[in-house]
């Protein structure tokens, strides 16, 4: 009314399932011809949106099948928008081997004020389908992220942890399965002194922080074709993103792994970084931590391998080993 906008261009998109529908809507209201004659442009082929309208329909089939909850383990859950790529990555996931995947997301700083944190935050993730520990910094919360690893390394639950989630699995295991009780990271050397089982990447300055993170694409490099990291990716070569000032103690590693802690992933460039770990399949169905950010690299109609295998083991309380063909339609796979 006070727009000055004319009745013609003005276009409605109501509440939608999600954003798969809303091409379909707006061709409807012959919204591109709209444009093209408002700039004096010629009206050419009118778009196809059959594969978006397919996908959207596909999706709502989706949510008659079984859910499959995944909780979600964070620290900034007040903002949503901290976690949008991964929430994206885990629905895209989920989209590809026909899951009706359920988001739960736990606020670890709010549990940290409850007077017995760690036995309600059990009781939560006794929910789960699987669990996953997210990135974030520094120390609000992160004993609940340790309580969040050993839940689902003790309970054998689907768990992925990713950058700190991945730094807290290695603290959990040193604590839980070494007996070392005062395992820490440096990262929380103002209030957690111990023993430090994550350490400042040598090329960092301690005292400087901004601008000093490792950033961008690395290699990492997968020597043994029977881990589960090498079934995941089906390659000895994975390039994904980083953001991180901290790795595993390299004078760690053996005690680690001489106490069952698989490290299948290193550094392509040094071969001494850390940057995969994971659980041998007949000790725990699917346990397994990245230094790096996968969810970075995963896309519409491209999921990133990582998340279809968790999404995967979620659903079926184990890993497939199989190769998973991303088929967007209504066929059983």
């Amino acid at each position: 009314m006070f727009g000055n906008i004319s009745k013609d261009s003005i276009f409605s998109v109501p509440n939608s399932q999600h954003i798969y529908d809303v091409p379909e809507v707006l061709q409807k209201q012959k919204l591109a011809e709209r444009i093209l004659e408002k700039f004096k442009l010629p009206i050419q082929q009118v778009p196809n949106i059959q594969q978006y309208t397919q996908f959207g329909q596909y999706l709502n089939d989706l949510q008659t099948s079984k859910p499959v909850t995944i909780g979600i383990m964070g620290k900034y859950m007040k903002n949503l928008d901290a976690y949008m790529s991964l929430i994206k990555a885990l629905k895209e996931a989920s989209y590809a081997i026909k899951v009706n995947l359920q988001l739960k997301y736990i606020d670890l700083i709010d549990f940290s004020s409850k007077q017995n944190a760690e036995e309600e935050l059990e009781k939560e993730c006794k929910q789960f389908d699987a669990i996953l520990v997210p990135g974030g910094f520094g120390y609000n919360g992160f004993n609940l992220k340790i309580k969040c690893c050993q839940y689902a390394r003790e309970n054998k639950i689907p768990f992925l942890g990713i950058c700190y989630g991945f730094q807290a699995a290695v603290v959990e295991y040193a604590r839980n399965v070494l007996g070392v009780k005062d395992a820490t990271t440096e990262e929380l050397k103002d209030e957690l002194i111990g023993s430090n089982f994550v350490v400042f990447m040598p090329e960092i300055n301690p005292k400087l922080f901004g601008g000093n993170m490792r950033l961008g694409n690395h290699q990492t490099i997968i020597e043994n074709k029977d881990s589960i990291a090498y079934q995941i990716y089906d390659s000895e070569v994975v390039e994904e993103r980083h953001r991180h000032r901290y790795e595993v103690n390299p004078q760690k590693i053996q005690n680690l792994t001489e106490n069952g802690l698989v490290f299948s992933g290193k550094d392509r460039k040094t071969g001494q970084r850390m940057e995969i770990l994971e659980l041998p399949n007949h000790l725990h169905p699917f346990f397994v931590g990245v230094q790096y950010h996968p969810e970075f690299t995963s896309k519409n109609f491209k999921p990133n391998p990582l998340f279809v295998s968790f999404v995967s083991a979620a659903a079926n309380g184990e890993f497939r080993k199989s190769k998973i063909d991303v088929n967007y339609n209504n066929k059983k796979n």
